[in-house]
């Protein structure tokens, strides 16, 4: 199967997805900037399997053996703390992907960090939007359909959106907090606080993946604003 993303612009460090495409424009809202030129991976570091990643019609596809591909451009230094994804997904039959933030380049496994799902179809009963394993959203969307998703980070709060429905407002616990694992074989995620995340080596990048050599999925369209806090005097 197979998923699309179009283009979008977020403070995103490694997107994941089992099976991705990502179309990509320049952004247009004022603040945002693109993370993808819509043409290439230029920005992107792919982990385990290259050819899990290609560019299909000015979006991201992610069709393959399980891969990650991992942010690593110009934008912000490929670090985000505090910000707003905006991006475009589509999902084909069976297919089951992700987005993950506060995370970091790895070469093999699941990563660390917070996960943001991509699914319809597929077995796994916790669908599109939904905050993995820690804000379950059970509704699926529809395959073969674009869906605006949007992700936000701000003082240690987490939102997601997905076609203007808000799934996920969920705020950490500091260092005490720590996402459970979805795999066994799965290091234990960061801890995301007041501040973003909390840990020896803040890790602040983004990524999608790739896990499901029947999966397809698509983005377009990821394009990331920073969200700098006031200053109080």
């Amino acid at each position: 199967m197979k998923t699309t993303l179009r283009n979008t612009t977020s403070c995103l460090a490694a997107l994941a997805f089992a099976v991705l495409s990502v179309n990509v424009s320049l952004a247009d809202e004022e603040g945002f900037k693109p993370l993808f030129d819509g043409k290439s991976l230029d920005g992107w570091k792919v982990s385990e399997n290259q050819d899990s990643f290609k560019i299909e019609d000015g979006a991201i596809v992610a069709h393959g053996p399980r891969a990650h591909a991992f942010y690593t451009g110009e934008v912000n230094g490929a670090k985000f703390k505090n910000f707003e994804l905006r991006l475009e997904a589509m999902t084909r039959k069976n297919s089951n992907g992700g987005v993950f933030f506060h995370t970091e380049y790895q070469e093999k496994g699941w990563p660390r960090g917070y996960e943001i799902q991509v699914n319809n179809t597929q077995g796994d009963p916790q669908k599109t939007g939904g905050l993995y394993a820690t804000v379950k959203n059970l509704e699926p969307f529809e395959d073969d359909k674009w869906m605006e998703m949007v992700i936000r980070v701000e003082n240690g709060v987490i939102t997601s959106t997905v076609n203007g429905k808000k799934l996920v407002e969920y705020k950490s616990e500091g260092e005490k907090q720590t996402p459970p694992r979805r795999r066994r074989d799965r290091p234990p995620g960061p801890r995301c606080g007041q501040q973003g995340l909390l840990q020896k080596h803040p890790h602040q990048g983004a990524g999608l993946k790739a896990n499901e050599a029947e999966s397809v999925e698509s983005m377009k369209r990821p394009r990331k604003r920073e969200i700098v806090r006031e200053k109080r005097l």
